[in-house]
């Protein structure tokens, strides 16, 4: 049981340390750093004041600065999001989908996995996004195809 509450809070601290880079990487900083609420105990949203104190303004910050995000940003922060299971602002979601969006073309295949892997956690759904994904997926196929057929 000591374990398993261990490694929860190793990984509670794993996740919001991602979330907290990829904000600031965007140039967002708080004053709550992962540091002052993994002194104050566990982080797990649930009871945690501060951690979810910390969540609900980098959320909030995200929210303001969308366009500051780069695809991985995105990506991740949305993951650390969904891996929480937890979006203090119901609008966050759409933000970030309509931002990812203008940004299509810079994700990854693993970007793109974990936006969409969030969005199930968040239990948001974007057909528009979910379009977009499906048609960077295509292009993406359709150049390996173009590729293999140069080379045959």
């Amino acid at each position: 049981m000591l374990l398993q509450l261990a490694w929860h809070r190793a990984c509670c601290i794993v996740i919001l340390g991602v979330a907290y880079s990829c904000w600031a990487d965007a140039g967002l900083h708080h004053p709550l750093c992962p540091c002052r609420a993994a002194i104050t105990g566990c982080f797990c949203l649930q009871g945690d004041a501060t951690a979810k104190a910390l969540v609900d303004d980098l959320a909030s910050l995200m929210a303001t600065h969308i366009n500051t995000f780069d695809a991985r940003g995105l990506a991740n922060a949305s993951w650390a999001l969904g891996k929480l299971k937890y979006a203090s602002n119901p609008k966050l979601p759409a933000l970030i989908a309509a931002a990812a969006m203008d940004k299509m073309e810079a994700f990854s295949a693993q970007n793109l996995s974990n936006l969409l892997w969030s969005f199930v956690y968040l239990h948001h759904r974007n057909d528009q996004l979910l379009t977009a994904v499906a048609q960077q997926v295509r292009n993406a196929i359709q150049c390996i195809m173009y590729v293999l057929c140069q080379h045959q």
